[in-house]
């Protein structure tokens, strides 16, 4: 009896090389976010919706501010509402003028995530008329002021952060809950 050979395949990641280092992440990203709504496509909805949704996300995180080469802002293509066209959600950060400021505990407290929905083939920001989205996020920055207010369940790191701008971090959930205010 004849033995076969079997070959091991593996697949390495590489990268464009600057002047200034490796910036995989300013490439890989816009790929990455049209190679997931492909993919999202082909589970009966609208491939030219997801297209349009991964190309729009891809030209938003073109003008998305950098630390280290590395976009602040992070994007999502879904279908929120359930009508077959996908909406895109940015998310920004309350701090992104000073990135690395906030730790990975907190820091997703202060981010607002604006949702880009289609309309006559053109992505515009329409937030507001996701309820139940807006609803979600309340929760959440409701969660978080009352985090704020007893910092003793987050690290020490967190809560020595939270003590020392305990008033600018309330200051930013209230301008969050008085912007979704009762949708």
């Amino acid at each position: 009896m004849q033995r076969i050979k079997r070959k091991r395949l593996s697949f390495v990641w590489m990268y464009p090389m600057s002047e200034s280092g490796m910036k995989p992440l300013r490439i890989l990203l816009p790929v990455m976010l049209v190679a997931t709504a492909s993919l999202v496509a082909g589970q009966d909805r609208s491939p030219s919706s997801a297209d349009a949704a991964a190309a729009f996300a891809a030209e938003l995180s073109r003008f998305s501010p950098l630390h280290d080469d590395v976009p602040l802002r992070t994007y999502a293509i879904r279908d929120l509402d359930r009508d077959g066209r996908y909406e895109v959600l940015e998310t920004v950060s309350a701090f992104e003028s000073a990135p690395g400021f906030l730790n990975v505990e907190i820091g997703p407290a202060f981010e607002w995530v604006h949702v880009y929905r289609c309309k006559d083939g053109k992505f515009t920001e329409d937030t507001r008329s996701f309820r139940w989205f807006l609803l979600e996020r309340k929760a959440h920055y409701e969660f978080w002021r009352r985090v704020l207010d007893a910092p003793s369940v987050l690290s020490p790191d967190s809560r020595s952060l939270v003590e020392a701008n305990r008033a600018d971090f309330r200051r930013i959930m209230d301008m969050y809950l008085k912007r979704i205010g009762d949708p």
